[in-house]
């Protein structure tokens, strides 16, 4: 069965605006395969959504990104490597936890995946995480430490599961732990840079070979994907800033409450 044109363009926006609101575009796609009989995308396609989002991310953080590079680069062709940012040395802590969970468990995604029951249950854990950490955060005033990356690493680890949002979970940890609200929302995204570019990486051997007309309806959902989350982007960054995160959760909590009792 081949994805139509509007389907790839309802999956690339779901993914574009999912992947950057706090609400799960994993746990989302999975629930819109199960109620409207969506094919399960073709790994081509999985991939070239996510790799729109990673480019929504390049284009949004472009002048830090480059900063950011072009002193690590500078710094090891100098044999300084003290100088390379510390900014780079938190993504790197940060991510370890989210590649030893991705590691452990990556032969059992597809049960994950298609299990809506767990579904419900971890869209309630996003709910919880966002609601926590808007009656509970504290002042917005600490600076980013190798301590906190890793914890807010460790979130990014649990939302390996579908239906736990990648985004608020590290945003609502970071805010829980007192970072400022600027870094946390930056260093968020950072973090997705390496955490989407090594799944995308890993399903690189399954790659179908797709005909130049399945190409053709698989860039639809790419460009929906990019212009959604480059939208998404901008506003999210906006909410994390005046800490509007509540809906979210509400949203998240009502979505797993009607998963859990009247759809699994």
């Amino acid at each position: 069965m081949y994805m139509t044109i509007l389907q790839s363009l309802i999956l690339g926006i779901v993914q574009g605006v999912a992947e950057f609101f706090p609400i799960s575009s994993s746990g989302h796609l999975a629930l819109l395969q199960h109620l409207w009989g969506f094919p399960k995308p073709p790994v081509t396609f999985d991939v070239l959504i996510h790799v729109a989002t990673l480019l929504a991310i390049v284009i949004f953080f472009r002048e830090t990104i480059w900063k950011l590079i072009r002193e690590t680069v500078l710094a090891i062709s100098s044999g300084k490597c003290k100088e390379i940012p510390t900014m780079v040395w938190f993504i790197i802590v940060g991510t370890l936890p989210a590649l030893i969970v991705g590691f452990l468990i990556k032969d059992y995604t597809d049960q994950l995946f298609s299990s809506i029951s767990l579904l419900g249950i971890t869209f309630l854990i996003t709910a919880a995480f966002l609601i926590i950490s808007h009656f509970k955060s504290k002042s917005s005033n600490r600076e980013l430490s190798f301590k906190n990356a890793m914890i807010i690493g460790l979130a990014q680890a649990i939302a390996i599961l579908p239906g736990v949002s990648r985004s608020g979970a590290t945003v609502a940890i970071g805010l829980l732990r007192g970072i400022k609200r600027e870094e946390t929302f930056s260093f968020s995204f950072f973090l997705a840079i390496p955490a989407i570019l090594g799944a995308s990486i890993v399903e690189l051997p399954k790659l179908s070979h797709a005909s130049s007309a399945e190409l053709g309806v698989y860039l639809f959902g790419f460009f929906a994907a990019l212009i959604a989350g480059l939208l998404t982007l901008r506003i999210f960054s906006v909410l994390v800033k005046k800490m509007q995160l509540l809906w979210f959760g509400i949203y998240c909590g009502i979505l797993g409450i009607v998963i859990l009792f009247f759809i699994a």
